[in-house]
Parts: C-alpha cells; sequence; structure tokens
C-alpha cells in the first residue's frame, strides 16, 4: 500500500528491481480524503486505516473491494494510530494530546 502525491492510495506489489505493479487505486478526485498522514493495517492484512490530516477522520478501507467501511472523526488531525492485536480496537492519538480508543466493526474485528 502506497500513497502518493497525487493523494490517491494505491495497491499493489513490489516486484523485481523495485517495480511496482500497481494492482488497484481508491479514492481517485475526492479531495475530502487528500492528505493522508498515517496508515495502519490490521493483522489479517484485510483493512487498512488512513488518516486524513485535513478532514481530521480516520477510513477503514476494505482493501479487497478498496471500500471505505467506516469513518472516525476525531475533529483534530491524528498523529498516531494503531490496531489493537485483537482487532476489536483503533488507538488514536490527536494532535493536542487526546487518545481515542475506537470500537470496530463486526464485520473488522471478526
Amino acid at each position: 500500500i502506497a500513497i502518493g502525491m497525487d493523494t490517491k492510495i494505491q495497491f499493489g506489489e513490489l516486484k523485481a528491481n523495485n517495480y511496482w505493479a500497481l494492482m488497484k487505486s481508491a479514492f481517485n478526485n475526492q479531495s475530502k480524503m487528500k492528505d493522508f498522514v498515517k496508515l495502519d493495517i490490521e493483522d489479517t492484512g484485510t483493512f487498512a486505516f488512513a488518516s486524513s490530516w485535513k478532514s481530521k477522520d480516520v477510513h477503514c478501507i476494505d482493501l479487497v473491494t478498496t471500500r471505505v467501511m467506516s469513518t472516525f472523526s476525531t475533529g483534530e488531525p491524528i498523529t498516531c494510530m494503531k490496531v489493537t492485536p485483537d482487532n476489536k480496537h483503533l488507538v488514536t492519538c490527536s494532535s493536542r494530546g487526546c487518545f481515542y480508543v475506537w470500537k470496530l466493526p463486526k464485520q473488522i474485528a471478526g
């Protein structure tokens, strides 16, 4: 998974000679979802969490369909985030130093 300067989230595979084989991309031309700064993938590799500095949201992305499964909004820029080892919660920290613990939907928590 890569986030380029074009603000697209790209899903691909790094091949020989550092060749990036693009499989699909998400969030094309969606100005609300620009400026991604943090990314985390839960342990099964099925869902990714991307935070946006401008919108102050965290988007849960299904890596198979590249669709947004849910959005968490803190009202503040996110500086770090991590999915708990049991995949049941997402912990975020805002630019003010506030920690938030989000309960993940059942389809994510499994």
